[in-house]
């Protein structure tokens, strides 16, 4: 060491006169603040080895992370990947129409939420000219269907065509259901005034009706008729001669009433 060196050159130099005590103890505070810088040097190396072994490590642990990382990333990747496909196979759902038809308006529009169990468009069936496709469909309460039954004529007014200018509308009931109808299956839009119309808690049953005419005669025109429309409509029950209503009450439970009625 150089400056060990030095310290040695001036201490003999100093015993033979050379140089004073005071030159001498200046070499010897240079060689200890040298000592001094060289051991704080070596602890710097010290300490920068351990940081440095400290980056890799964590830059091996990083590494390590990263990996494990992508790893589970590409697998919920994956996991989505069937995930949607399983959803494209179940959101296509082919709904074949026993016949031809036409669809009405959508209800919604691209993009729009749908709720289960809300209509989402109408079909009607295609117009041919020798087929009677409309049908009208009546809603009894319980108290107005007992006696209604398939054969009988039924007199429609149409709320599109005032039947004071255009007549009633001639039909014959064709089907009388069994079983109450669900308010869920009721006409959208006219549930609420079919049910108020209904006693509460009243069921009602379906009453199909086949129609004689597919249109209306209006101002010289034949007005064709279209689904939807609105009507009201009185069953014919039965035909009686006037004496018959006057003693109805009478002869009601009378077995020779019975056999003429059969008659």
């Amino acid at each position: 060491m150089l400056s060990a060196k030095s310290y040695e050159r001036s201490a003999q130099l100093e015993r033979e006169r050379f140089i004073s005590d005071a030159q001498l103890q200046q070499k010897q505070e240079d060689l200890l603040d040298v000592q001094l810088r060289q051991r704080a040097a070596e602890r710097s190396v010290v300490a920068l080895k351990r940081d440095a072994e400290a980056v890799e490590a964590d830059l091996l642990a990083n590494e390590t992370n990263t990996r494990t990382t992508l790893s589970q990333l590409n697998r919920a990747i994956f996991v989505l990947d069937q995930e949607l496909a399983e959803n494209s196979v179940r959101s296509i759902i082919v709904i074949a129409a026993p016949k031809d038809g036409k669809v009405g308006p959508l209800n919604f529009g691209q993009g729009s939420t749908v709720q289960a169990g809300q209509a989402i468009l109408q079909m009607t069936l295609g117009t041919s000219r020798d087929e009677k496709v409309l049908e009208a469909q009546l809603y009894g309460p319980s108290r107005a269907v007992g006696f209604i039954s398939t054969g009988q004529t039924v007199w429609m007014r149409y709320g599109a065509y005032p039947h004071q200018k255009f007549g009633l509308a001639k039909g014959t009931v064709a089907k009388v259901s069994e079983t109450p109808i669900a308010a869920a299956d009721l006409p959208v839009g006219q549930a609420s005034a079919l049910l108020s119309a209904a006693q509460v808690n009243e069921p009602l049953y379906r009453v199909t009706v086949s129609l004689e005419k597919q249109h209306v005669d209006a101002y010289g025109q034949r007005k064709p008729l279209k689904p939807g429309m609105t009507l009201n409509a009185d069953v014919a029950q039965d035909e009686r001669r006037i004496w018959e209503w006057i003693l109805e009450p009478l002869l009601a439970h009378s077995p020779i009433f019975q056999s003429m009625k059969g008659k």
